[in-house]
């Protein structure tokens, strides 16, 4: 009897792996669609290394339609058009800026997102060579 009972617990132990790992590979690429709806949005930047002094707020908006549209809101807080690009998801969950101002091109790395909060990180390079990073934070306006 003892040797029936350890053939079932081996049985019910590879029967809840499979099934951990068939909900993993299921579940693992919609997390990265929910990070390409949880984007879309006005996104203001709240604190950027090597933040120029006087600077007017900036606001970043990922469309639905993966455009990014860069606005400044000088003190009368009417909204002007400063850039737009391209973006889309890559396969390892970052996302690529492309067609907008040759300093945000690139390839940047989500630190943190939800429906509050966007951090993301750009990593420079100088002649091909990585040159450092500068991280954004944004809070969510929309």
């Amino acid at each position: 009897m003892p040797f029936i009972l350890n053939v079932m617990k081996n049985i019910i132990h590879k029967i809840v792996l499979i099934t951990v790992f068939i909900v993993t590979v299921i579940c693992f690429p919609s997390c990265q669609g929910s990070q390409s709806t949880k984007i879309i949005g006005i996104w203001e930047m709240a604190h950027m290394d090597r933040l120029p002094l006087g600077l007017p707020r900036t606001q970043w908006e990922f469309t639905a339609d993966n455009k990014l549209n860069v606005y400044v809101l000088p003190e009368n807080n009417i909204r002007v058009l400063r850039g737009t690009g391209q973006y889309s998801f890559t396969k390892n969950g970052r996302f690529e800026v492309v067609k907008f101002q040759a300093s945000y091109n690139g390839e940047w790395t989500i630190v943190n997102l939800n429906n509050r909060v966007l951090r993301i990180v750009l990593k420079e390079f100088v002649d091909d060579k990585p040159a450092g990073q500068t991280l954004f934070e944004f809070t969510k306006v929309f």
